[in-house]
């Protein structure tokens, strides 16, 4: 069975089918993920805590991430793989962010995830229009928990309360780019989930 594709997911969406993502780090629990028929597997930066013992995000490098996101891509032959940039491989520039996601998608990455709202909307559009999809990650933000305004606490749980969707900002080319928000619980009766591959 081959890798399921950003066209697949999109097609997932429109039809309004729930797609499943869980987090893995390592290739014995994306191999795992993977013969369960998760549809997507997220290498998150998250691994700082719970895989490196750190109290946050901040102290995982480019390095880090290149490393689990090939370990998770020989573990799953089948799930679409989106990895997170860490803090400081992406805030300098457009043209930074490029450098790194080019190296998570040469370790296996299909998507990389950025963290910002308005702020990240230009670097967004660059890489996008460059041909990497890119998951944008606004309201909670773990790499700016230093920060008073973005410290661990909801965030932009309503419409009303994004500030970003109310400003005009950049359109990115095609449909490669998706965005993540504070997730809410959802009764099965109402968003029933089913794996769309059965191994």
């Amino acid at each position: 069975m081959s890798r399921i594709t950003l066209a697949a997911l999109q097609k997932l969406r429109d039809e309004k089918t729930p797609i499943a993502t869980l987090t893995a780090y390592d290739a014995s629990f994306a191999a795992l993920i993977d013969e369960a028929g998760i549809e997507c597997i997220l290498i998150g930066d998250s691994l700082g805590m719970v895989v490196q013992g750190h109290d946050s995000t901040l102290p995982v490098t480019l390095d880090h991430m290149i490393y689990h996101t090939a370990c998770v891509a020989r573990g799953a032959k089948h799930a679409f793989i989106a990895a997170d940039l860490p803090f400081g491989s992406y805030q300098v520039s457009p043209q930074q962010a490029f450098e790194s996601a080019a190296k998570l998608m040469a370790a296996g990455a299909n998507m990389v995830k950025i963290e910002g709202g308005m702020e990240m909307v230009e670097t967004v559009h660059f890489l996008v229009s460059r041909g990497v999809p890119v998951w944008a990650h606004i309201g909670l933000q773990p790499q700016s928990v230093s920060s008073a305004a973005t410290a661990y606490r909801e965030k932009a749980s309503k419409p009303r309360r994004a500030s970003w969707p109310k400003r005009p900002r950049l359109r990115p080319p095609g449909r490669a780019c998706c965005c993540s928000r504070p997730f809410r619980q959802r009764s099965a009766k109402r968003s029933p989930w089913r794996p769309t591959y059965q191994p």
